[in-house]
């Protein structure tokens, strides 16, 4: 699944941020699967399945956030794209071969100045997308 954007919630003063960032996760959990079959044709000679499922679970992936004096109070005086460990739940709508869902994770920036970065381990809100595997 890939995350394309994450909603941070105020931090130290720092307003809400919209972050389109890169993401992508492997998701893991559980899944139930409503079908409807459907005769087709005036003679019904054919059948149509169609069905939605819904899921919910845990990921965990990589990304990349933006490093700069903002977002490290003034720590840095430079810019970058820092690495980031992702890791969350997810609840998820699958629409035959797509998934689309809500998740709640928090980052870990994996470099020296993850004492500086102020979302080190806050949650945000994201819209995740999918494509199932099976």
């Amino acid at each position: 699944m890939t995350i394309p954007f994450k909603v941070r919630p105020s931090v130290s003063g720092f307003p809400e941020q919209l972050n389109p960032n890169f993401s992508a996760a492997l998701y893991l959990g559980r899944r139930r699967d409503n079908y409807t079959f459907v005769k087709e044709g005036a003679k019904k000679a054919k059948t149509k399945i169609t069905g939605v499922g819904y899921g919910y679970g845990g990921f965990i992936g990589v990304g990349a956030v933006t490093m700069n004096p903002f977002v490290t109070r003034g720590k840095i005086d430079y810019e970058y794209d820092g690495f980031v460990f992702s890791g969350g739940i997810a609840g998820i709508l699958d629409i035959k071969k797509f998934n689309l869902g809500l998740a709640i994770g928090a980052d870990v920036l994996l470099d020296k100045n993850r004492s500086f970065w102020i979302y080190q381990g806050k949650p945000w809100l994201g819209v995740i997308f999918g494509i199932n595997l099976n």
